[in-house]
């Protein structure tokens, strides 16, 4: 009971629950002690790894939450190389800053593969935030006249990937081809 206590002073979530389950369930006794406590702290882990995940999906705004690569169909009229995506799919585009520029027609999935890439950013740790980019530009144009620009591009940085869906459909005006530019830049 005392370490039941002490896991919730410590807030060791998934180490009680992980805890609670050995006491219960007799297959845990043939465990060594080593194995016993690997459990606890793998489910710890395992919990911390979970809610980090809920709460960088929150922040992130993907209209498609629940868009995985092992959704994607790689049909002719998409034209999209599985290596190229797969290659994405590893992060190393965002450790090593580089932008990546999905184009196609219109219905083809470029938002939908933005979504699964965003997706897989999450599953791997990465702070993602998706913008439409009316949206972005108009944050933006409020923090401008609320007085927060630079907090706010400071905010946006923090994200190590940002996807920006529906960029080109419309001219974009001087200042905000400005804005963007800072963004990026600042990445």
């Amino acid at each position: 009971d005392t370490i039941l206590q002490q896991a919730t002073a410590l807030s060791l979530r998934g180490f009680k629950e992980s805890l609670l389950l050995q006491t219960q369930d007799a297959n845990y006794g043939t465990l060594s002690f080593e194995e016993r406590l690997y459990h606890l702290f793998e489910s710890e882990i395992n919990q911390r790894d979970n809610k980090k995940i809920k709460r960088l999906l929150q922040a992130a705004t993907l209209k498609d939450k629940t868009a995985s690569l092992e959704q994607m169909e790689y049909l002719s009229k998409r034209n999209l190389d599985k290596s190229v995506i797969m290659s994405l799919a590893s992060g190393n585009f965002i450790n090593l800053k580089q932008n990546v520029l999905i184009t196609g027609a219109t219905g083809v999935g470029k938002s939908f593969t933005m979504q699964c890439l965003g997706r897989r950013a999450i599953d791997l740790g990465y702070p993602t935030k998706y913008y439409r980019l009316s949206s972005l530009l108009e944050e933006i144009r409020t923090s401008r006249i609320a007085g927060t620009y630079t907090k706010t591009l400071a905010k946006i940085s923090k994200f190590k990937l940002l996807l920006i869906d529906d960029f080109g459909v419309t001219p974009l005006k001087a200042d905000e081809i400005n804005d963007l530019f800072e963004i990026i830049e600042d990445r």
